[in-house]
C-alpha cells in the first residue's frame, strides 16, 4: 500500500519550475518613447521656449541618448534601464460600502463594490544618481514640458508619452540563461513626479531618487 507523504508532495511541487519560488531581484525595465529618440528630443526641446527656468540648459541630445540609448535602454533582451534601482508595481483593490436595509431586523445588511481603489494608474522608479543625473537632466524637465505639452492625443502632433516594459527573471538551468518569467507592459506613460536632493557633510552614500509616472492602461503576461 501507498502512504501519500505531505511531505515529499510539499517538496515535489517545489521542484516543478512553475510551483518553485521566484528570484525578486532580476528584473530590468525598459522606457521606450513613442516617438523616435530624435522626435522625442525636439519635442521636448520645443516646451521650452517659453519656460523661464534653466531646465533648458540642462538638456542636450548627447545626453538623452546616454540616458535613453541602446547601450543602457536596450530594446532586445540584456541589460535593461542601466538606472533603476527599484520598482513599486500598482497594486489592484476594491472598496466595499455596506448595504443600509429600512426594516432589516436581524438580517446581517450586505456589501456592496462602491470603488476600485486601484484606479490611480502610477508607476513607480528609483533610479540611480550618477554624475549625469538622470533625474535633473531628463525626467525634470521631461515633467516641466509634459506641462505645457498636456496629455491629449493630437493626430499628427508628437507626443511626450513612453511605453515602459519590466521583465522579470528567475532561476534556470546552471550555466543557462535566466528563463523569462513575466512581463509587465504600462501604455502611454508620462512622468509626473521626481524627487528633489539632499546635501550634507555627513558620509557618503549612494542615491537613488524616486520618479513617479501615471500610464493608461497596463498588462502583464506570462512568458
Amino acid at each position: 500500500m501507498n502512504v501519500l507523504s505531505p511531505r515529499d508532495l510539499f517538496l515535489t511541487n517545489f521542484s516543478d519550475w512553475d510551483l518553485s519560488i521566484p528570484l525578486q531581484t532580476q528584473w530590468v525595465v525598459n522606457i521606450k518613447p513613442k516617438e523616435d529618440l530624435d522626435t522625442f528630443f525636439i519635442t521636448l526641446k520645443r516646451y521650452f521656449t517659453v519656460d523661464h527656468g534653466m531646465l533648458d540648459y540642462a538638456i542636450a541630445y548627447r545626453q538623452i541618448y546616454k540616458m535613453l540609448g541602446e547601450s543602457v535602454n536596450p530594446t532586445s533582451d540584456g541589460l535593461g534601464l542601466f538606472f533603476a534601482k527599484e520598482c513599486s508595481l500598482p497594486e489592484d483593490a476594491i472598496e466595499l460600502a455596506q448595504l443600509a436595509m429600512d426594516s432589516g431586523n436581524g438580517f446581517v445588511q450586505g456589501k456592496v463594490v462602491s470603488n476600485r481603489s486601484s484606479g490611480n494608474k502610477t508607476l513607480s522608479l528609483k533610479l540611480l544618481e550618477t554624475n549625469l543625473d538622470i533625474v535633473d537632466a531628463l525626467f525634470r524637465p521631461w515633467i516641466a514640458a509634459a506641462g505645457y505639452r498636456g496629455m491629449a492625443e493630437i493626430p499628427g502632433i508628437p507626443t511626450l508619452k513612453a511605453d515602459i516594459q519590466i521583465k522579470q527573471y528567475t532561476r534556470g538551468i546552471a550555466d543557462a540563461k535566466p528563463p523569462l518569467r513575466k512581463i509587465h507592459n504600462f501604455y502611454d506613460c508620462m512622468p509626473f513626479s521626481c524627487e528633489g536632493s539632499s546635501l550634507g557633510y555627513g558620509e557618503e552614500k549612494v542615491v537613488d531618487k524616486k520618479v513617479e509616472f501615471f500610464y493608461n492602461y497596463y498588462t502583464y503576461q506570462f512568458a
